[in-house]
C-alpha cells in the first residue's frame, strides 16, 4: 500500500480557550476549553487519516508529560491497524514538547495565538530522526512526503534539505512552510509548495533583492524560477485560493501532469466555529488524492483539499470533518481557469 510520510518535527500540547468576548488588559474567563494535539505535521496526519487510517505515518520529536500525551493522542487513529507502531516515528527528546494556546473570540471571530518556544533538539536526537526517517523511506512505499510548519529552532535548514536529497523516485515532495525553507527549496526536490498568499509575499522578499514582485502573479513566478517547483498552491483564509502549475515543468515530467496553467477558487462562505488547522488539512487532502487517486487532475484534489479544509472550520476540534460535509462543501466551491499566469485572473470557464 502506498503511504504519505508526514514532518511533523515541531509538535504542541494544544489549548484552545473559548471566551464570549476577549478583551486584552483584563482578566478573560473563558467559557470552554478543549486540548488536542497542536502542530501542523500532527494535524496533516489527523486529517488524512480520517480519509483511511494507514494513509499517513507520523514522524515527530516527543519530550516530557506533553509529549507523552501527544504521542497517547496520536497512536489512537492508528491503533487497530496491523503493525501499528510503523506509523508513528517517535523521537524522545530531553525537552518537553511545547505548548500552543488558542484564544477564540465569539463576539469578533477573531483568533490569537500564544506559542511556547520550540524545544531544544540535541544532535543524537537529529541523527536518530533521520536514520528513522532513511529507514522508513527504504522500507515502506512512500509516494509522498510532506514536510510540514517548521524544524525546532536550533535544527538547521540542511536537516529538511537532506530529507528531501532522499526522496524516492516517484514520490512527490509538498513543502507547507515558509520561513527557512531556502536550502530545502534550493534542492529542486520540492515539487509542491502550499501556503498561504501572506507568506507567498514573505518568501518571494528572501528570494528576489531588486524589483521585488508586488504581486501574487509576480512573486509565483519568482518562486518557479528559483525552485524549479512544478505546482504552487495558495490559500487566503475565507477569500479565494489558488493553484498555479510551472508548464515547462510538468512539460517534461511524467508525475502529477496537467495542461491548465491557473485556476482560482471561490470559497463558500460558513460560519466559522474554529480554523484552526484549516490550512493542514487542504494540505493533507490534497496529497491523499494525488498518491491515491493519480488519474484525478491536480486541480480537482486541490478542491477537494479546500473542501474538506471548509468542512474542518465546523468543529470545535479543527482538523476533524466528515466525508458528507467535505462532499458538500465541494460542491459550494466555484473553480475558474485562466489561460496565464502573469496576467489578470478573469474568469473565462466553470469548472
Amino acid at each position: 500500500m502506498s503511504h504519505i510520510l508526514a514532518l511533523g518535527l515541531n509538535p504542541a500540547y494544544q489549548k484552545s480557550l473559548v471566551f464570549e468576548e476577549l478583551s486584552v488588559g483584563h482578566v478573560n474567563r473563558a467559557k470552554k476549553l478543549r486540548v488536542t494535539v497542536g502542530g501542523k505535521g500532527q494535524t496533516f496526519a489527523k486529517a488524512a487519516r480520517i480519509l483511511s487510517p494507514s494513509s499517513t505515518i507520523l514522524a515527530q520529536f516527543l519530550g516530557g508529560f506533553t509529549g507523552s500525551w501527544v504521542k497517547h493522542q496520536v497512536a489512537q487513529s492508528t491503533i487497530d491497524l496491523p503493525n501499528a507502531d510503523k506509523f508513528n516515528i517517535s523521537v524522545e527528546t530531553k525537552d518537553p514538547t511545547r505548548t500552543c494556546t488558542t484564544l477564540l473570540c465569539e463576539k469578533t471571530k477573531q483568533m490569537t495565538e500564544l506559542i511556547d518556544p520550540s524545544p531544544q533538539i540535541s544532535s543524537n536526537e537529529k541523527q536518530t530522526m533521520i536514520q528513522c526517517i532513511n529507514d522508513c523511506l527504504t522500507n515502506e512505499n512512500i509516494k509522498a512526503i510532506a514536510i510540514c510548519g517548521t524544524a525546532p529552532g536550533n535544527v538547521p535548514q540542511s536537516f529538511y534539505a537532506n530529507i528531501a536529497r532522499l526522496k524516492p523516485s516517484n514520490c512527490l515532495v509538498l513543502l507547507d512552510s515558509y520561513k527557512g525553507v531556502q536550502e530545502v527549496l534550493g534542492t529542486k526536490m520540492v515539487d509542491i509548495l502550499k501556503i498561504n498568499i501572506d507568506e507567498l509575499f514573505a518568501l518571494a522578499k528572501t528570494i528576489v533583492t531588486e524589483n521585488i514582485p508586488s504581486t501574487v502573479h509576480g512573486c509565483v513566478n519568482a518562486c518557479f524560477k528559483a525552485f524549479s517547483l512544478k505546482y504552487i498552491a495558495l490559500t487566503d483564509g475565507p477569500k479565494n485560493s489558488y493553484l498555479y502549475q510551472n508548464v515547462e515543468k510538468i512539460a517534461s515530467s511524467q508525475v502529477l501532469k496537467s495542461t491548465e496553467k491557473c485556476f482560482t477558487y471561490k470559497m463558500p462562505s460558513i460560519d466559522v466555529v474554529n480554523p484552526i488547522g484549516a490550512g493542514d488539512t487542504a494540505s493533507a487532502v490534497f496529497v491523499y488524492y494525488l498518491v491515491n487517486s493519480p488519474n484525478m487532475p491536480v486541480h480537482q484534489a486541490f478542491r477537494n483539499g479546500l473542501a474538506a479544509a471548509c468542512a474542518s472550520c465546523l468543529s470545535i476540534n479543527g482538523a476533524e470533518f466528515t466525508l458528507e460535509e467535505m462532499e458538500r462543501m465541494y460542491g459550494r466551491i466555484r473553480v475558474h481557469k485562466s489561460d496565464g499566469i502573469v496576467g489578470s485572473i478573469s474568469p473565462q470557464s466553470k469548472l
